[in-house]
C-alpha cells in the first residue's frame, strides 16, 4: 500500500472498519510494503515475507511476518481485540526493539 492508499479504512455506508473484520495470509516470501501515508486495518499474516512499514504509514491491528521494519513515522496501533480471533499455540513474543 503506498501513496495515500488504504485498505479496510471506510465500509459504503461510512463506518469505520475494524481490524477484525480484514486480513491478508501469504505464503510468499515477495516484501510487503505499507509506505508514503498509507493506512491499512486488519490483521497480516506472512510468517516468510518481509514486513515494511515506512514514511508515515498507519497500521491498526496487527502485523506477523519473517522480519517487521517499522521506520520514518510508521506506526502500528496493535489492537487488542485480534488476541483472541488468530489463536495458535506458536506465536510467542521473541524480542522487542524501540528505535527512536
Amino acid at each position: 500500500a503506498k501513496l495515500g492508499s488504504t485498505i479496510n479504512v471506510v465500509d459504503s455506508a461510512g463506518n469505520p472498519g475494524l481490524p477484525t473484520d480484514f486480513a491478508i495470509y501469504s505464503n510468499s516470501t515477495a516484501k510487503i510494503d505499507f509506505k508514503h501515508d498509507s493506512e491499512f486495518r486488519g490483521f497480516v499474516y506472512a510468517p516468510y515475507a518481509d514486513i515494511d512499514m515506512k514514511n508515515s504509514s498507519d497500521v491498526y491491528g496487527a502485523i506477523w511476518g519473517n522480519n517487521v521494519d517499522i521506520k520514518n513515522s510508521g506506526t502500528l496501533y496493535y489492537d487488542e481485540a485480534l488476541k483472541d480471533k488468530y489463536l495458535t499455540d506458536n506465536l510467542a513474543l521473541l524480542s522487542w526493539k524501540e528505535v527512536l
